[in-house]
């Protein structure tokens, strides 16, 4: 399900009255009569190292080898010092994880701020919110004045904001798969497919709509 060197994803609570938490990404160094034994935690986006303490509660999640999103809750109980610091976290087991679904197809319900840009200038830039969202693409509202053409190639930017508190801005050269011209009095939509985006970029937007879907459980 998860392979030695494969990326393990650590969220502590900041404040357990406003469920903020902070992410860490870490390595799969080992896997051991019960335990994930993993290499020093670091910040997600500043990339620096983590201080735990013993019998500190985490959420962890990871991509399977099935390319689905696993998590689980867990607890850091204890260190083992070296050259590589390696950190113990309880593993559940399999029948304790919670499969969220395959990542590529991870979407939420959320209404995320995004700007759209014609690549033809055969529309002005509008400015309007996600429907939904996902690791392979998005669904927005378009407003009145706009057209869009399927198959048409189009710059789009993202404003995500994590739980941590931290605001990131994803730009991605997207593809207008279809869209929906509503009755009268509703807004038309467009469902937009991500054609080069960073991957980095893509795990953030993946990122977001995990923690999105495990705030509404």
């Amino acid at each position: 399900m998860i392979k030695i060197g494969n990326t393990v994803y650590i969220e502590v609570s900041n404040d357990p009255s406003t469920n903020e938490k902070t992410t860490y990404r870490s390595k799969l160094m080992d896997s051991i009569d019960g335990y994930f034994v993993v290499d020093t935690p670091v910040h997600k986006e500043t990339g620096k190292s983590g201080i735990f303490m013993l019998g500190t509660e985490v959420d962890v999640w990871f991509v399977g080898a099935d390319d689905a999103v696993y998590s689980f809750s867990s607890e850091i109980t204890h260190r083992q010092r070296g050259k590589i610091n390696r950190f113990y976290l309880k593993n559940p087991g399999k029948d304790h994880y919670t499969r969220i679904q395959r990542r590529n197809y991870l979407r939420i319900d959320a209404a995320v701020d995004v700007a759209v840009h014609s690549k033809t200038e055969s529309f002005d830039p509008f400015v309007t919110t996600t429907i939904d969202i996902g690791g392979g693409g998005i669904y927005i509202v378009l407003p009145e004045q706009i057209e869009l053409k399927k198959e048409e190639m189009v710059d789009v930017w993202l404003v995500l904001h994590l739980q941590d508190g931290a605001i990131h801005y994803v730009k991605t050269r997207s593809k207008v798969v279809r869209v929906e011209n509503k009755e009268k009095g509703f807004p038309n939509r467009c469902s937009m497919q991500f054609i080069h985006i960073d991957e980095n970029d893509r795990q953030k937007i993946i990122s977001y709509c995990f923690q999105q879907q495990i705030l509404r459980r």
